[in-house]
């Protein structure tokens, strides 16, 4: 019989490739153990109805990922290289499949969790972005940023991005993304991107300098590594952000809460202003679920 989650663990399946076989794989395999009746749909039994945005499928290989990493699925670490791990993709169903009967409540409580995205090579594409407002404006930005977690996009303007011959942002920055575009933005790349002022709110706030934060931030994979890159990527870039200084505080709400989209050319302080969301939409109530488009509809516009 169908189950309703399965569509979605497929087409999250293929949104894996060809970034990670190994997400794909289980992610495939679960959505087939879901029409079954099998562990996958007892431990997601609590969330067979959830609707897509707030990524089920990603939220169970979060689950999967933590026991991994907290070393509780010495079996399954062993298909993971996050943690050293080099045995083969294919073959990582089965002792995922027992670790969901053996485990299936704890799992079923971690996969409760909203999934919170850090993955910093988006700051690739807000990058261009800033620097297409900078050059059309002049201005110096302010940057929110809604679902913000950890913050770490908010330092956008603090990592280094290898553009063919040239070097972006700051030189000296221990994150460096390599060939971050296929295209050049339609922008002046030498201009400097002038944050004035940076905030961030997420309704479970993450400290990266804490275990609990870290364990949280390490990658859960899966998001659209066709367009970004793999789990492995994904933590040596995250690795890099966490030796830069903390300086940007995620609070609960913003300083300053928008009630209208953004202005592109100035807020009438000779600033401009800037949104930027990731996968938030889930994990906003109704009365505020208008500032992902709002947002969006903002960041479009100016880039």
């Amino acid at each position: 019989m169908a189950h309703p989650l399965a569509p979605q663990f497929r087409r999250q399946a293929r949104n894996c490739l060809p970034g990670s076989p190994l997400y794909a794989g289980l992610l495939d395999a679960m959505a087939a153990d879901l029409d079954d009746g099998g562990p996958t749909a007892t431990v997601m039994e609590p969330y067979r109805d959830d609707r897509s945005a707030s990524a089920p499928p990603l939220r169970l290989m979060g689950a999967l990922h933590r026991m991994v990493l907290q070393g509780h699925a010495p079996e399954l670490a062993l298909h993971y290289p996050s943690v050293g791990g080099s045995a083969s993709a294919r073959q990582a169903w089965p002792a995922a499949r027992r670790l969901l009967e053996a485990a299936g409540t704890e799992l079923a409580g971690l996969a409760g969790r909203p999934v919170q995205t850090n993955e910093v090579g988006r700051c690739a594409a807000l990058l261009g972005a800033l620097l297409v407002v900078a050059t059309r404006t002049g201005l110096p930005i302010r940057l929110f940023e809604i679902g913000a977690s950890a913050g770490l996009n908010l330092n956008v303007d603090r990592y280094a991005y290898a553009v063919d011959n040239r070097l972006l942002g700051q030189p000296d920055s221990t994150l460096r993304l390599r060939s971050p575009w296929r295209n050049y933005p339609p922008a002046e790349l030498s201009l400097p991107v002038r944050l004035v002022e940076r905030a961030g709110c997420d309704p479970l706030p993450v400290d990266p300098g804490s275990t609990e934060g870290r364990l949280t931030l390490d990658p859960q994979g899966g998001t659209r590594p066709r367009l970004l890159r793999s789990p492995e990527d994904r933590r040596q870039d995250l690795d890099g952000s966490h030796a830069l200084p903390k300086t940007t505080t995620v609070r609960r709400r913003l300083p300053t809460t928008p009630r209208r989209r953004p202005s592109p050319v100035d807020d009438g302080s000779g600033r401009t202003t800037g949104g930027d969301t990731s996968i938030q939409r889930g994990r906003l109530t109704p009365r505020h679920r208008h500032f992902g488009p709002v947002t969006a509809r903002t960041r479009r516009h100016q880039a």
